[in-house]
């Protein structure tokens, strides 16, 4: 299948997204969404795949939501209150509530689409990251960081409300009081203060983060994918349990858990020839 703004491969069980508008900073349009959703609902599927990348081509990962589109009144499933083809319908916080959560069309999205996929995601963060672009990365369970690398969330700098998750998210990963800070500002941080506030899990430099990223996928798809897929569960299961609730879901998952020893003795062997 083409995708004219995305370009897909898969190479050992690794298949890597970039991001590939560089005219436009890799920025979001309506084309690209619907690209990046149909290809992360695919993910899970193909049997070929066991762990995402997701990248931009240099020198941006994206600048987040195509801002000529928002202006013309053309994402309207991206900033819906900005849809010129109807007044806006946003529910208040407690109208959505009470309709029993959020409108199908939130949760259309190329965020939400990443947080669908149940194997692992990596984001390898190669320049500018904004926006909807840092609410895609945030989106993703590990995050790789260029020297290169900036972020921000620039939604009150132009007047507009974040639709993809970034109050959710971003303060799962820095904390509720850096990511108001981030939010009310606008303020760009480099990779270095990424790294520091545990916005991105790993910093290299330029040219070493492909290779990087392709490493720690590589040692993903190399273990066994049934561990990985059920820790995951776990991990995203546990968001907001208790401790005890946690360590019951965690015995509950290993005890039901079908250990392959034969598989075991296999990697067991294969470590002591020092080749796994």
């Amino acid at each position: 299948m083409s995708h004219p703004n995305l370009l897909v491969s898969t190479v050992d069980g690794i298949r890597t997204i970039t991001l590939h508008r560089p005219e436009a900073r890799n920025a979001v349009n309506r084309s690209m969404r619907e690209e990046l959703i149909r290809c992360c609902g695919e993910v899970d599927g193909a049997d070929d795949v066991d762990v995402l990348v997701l990248t931009g081509t240099d020198p941006a990962f994206s600048g987040g939501v195509d801002l000529k589109e928002i202006s013309a009144g053309e994402a309207g499933d991206a900033v819906p209150a900005a849809d010129r083809a109807k007044p806006p319908t946003t529910p208040t916080t407690a109208e959505a509530a009470e309709a029993g959560g959020p409108p199908a069309a939130a949760l259309r999205n190329p965020a939400s689409a990443i947080r669908a996929i149940a194997k692992p995601v990596v984001a390898a963060v190669n320049g500018f990251c904004y926006t909807g672009a840092l609410e895609m990365v945030v989106s993703c369970d590990i995050v790789v960081a260029s020297e290169r690398a900036t972020f921000a969330d620039t939604h009150a700098k132009f007047g507009l409300m974040p639709f993809w998750g970034m109050t959710a998210l971003l303060p799962e990963r820095v904390g509720v009081a850096k990511a108001r800070e981030l939010s009310l500002t606008g303020r760009p941080i480099d990779a270095a203060e990424a790294l520091r506030i545990g916005l991105a899990d790993h910093l290299v430099p330029h040219d070493e983060l492909m290779p990087f990223t392709l490493a720690l996928a590589g040692a993903i798809a190399a273990a066994d994918s049934a561990s990985v897929l059920g820790m995951q569960h776990l991990y995203d299961d546990g968001r907001g349990r208790t401790v005890d609730e946690r360590l019951a879901l965690e015995v509950a998952a290993a005890t039901t858990f079908r250990v392959d020893l034969d598989a075991f003795d296999r990697r067991q062997a294969s470590r002591r020839a020092g080749t796994g």
